[in-house]
């Protein structure tokens, strides 16, 4: 199953790294650090759906370190992205509060967020979520490569929480990202 369509996917990316650098500019004095930036996609539970995004994450100005190697760091987790799923597909897009745990003597960390997250459509053949607000809930694993490269794997759930009480289907999706870290 191809992600993209005809040239779709490349309008798709073009609008995601103007969003990216704009947002990065505009950013870069509001007491935001930028702590990593780039690309994850997966599969639903059922492989009906797929989804790829871009993502940029912020570390917040509160951390918090309980010894010299053990760290909490609060972010702010950020994407714009493509879903698709029976021939159907949305820009889907999103960003809130996440936390980064990290132990120095080790290359890997341990990430979760919640997000409200927007869609352009909510029904895809006969899967209906819903609503185009939804929110997303993740917990993800990344593995530090080298000092700049990330890759990691992501645990999603997404769900209207009963704004439309008649539909309510949740969409779980497994994702795998790679990312630059600064």
């Amino acid at each position: 199953m191809a992600l993209f369509k005809g040239c779709r996917g490349a309008h798709v990316a073009v609008l995601v790294i103007f969003f990216q650098f704009v947002f990065v500019h505009q950013s870069s004095g509001a007491g935001l650090e930028l702590e990593s930036i780039g690309t994850r996609g997966g599969l639903s539970d059922n492989a009906n759906f797929t989804q790829v995004e871009t993502l940029i994450d912020w570390n917040l100005p509160w951390c918090w370190n309980w010894t010299s190697d053990w760290h909490l760091q609060t972010q702010l987790d950020s994407s714009l992205g493509w879903i698709q799923a029976e021939s159907r597909s949305a820009a889907i897009g999103g960003a809130g509060p996440g936390l980064l745990l990290k132990y120095d003597q080790v290359p890997i960390t341990i990430q979760g967020s919640f997000c409200p997250t927007f869609m352009s459509r909510s029904t895809f053949g006969t899967k209906d979520l819903g609503s185009v607000v939804q929110f997303t809930t993740g917990v993800g694993l990344n593995l530090d490569i080298t000092k700049h490269i990330r890759v990691g794997y992501r645990f999603s759930h997404m769900s209207n929480a009963g704004i439309d009480s008649k539909h309510n289907d949740g969409l779980n999706m497994h994702m795998v990202a790679l990312s630059y870290v600064f």
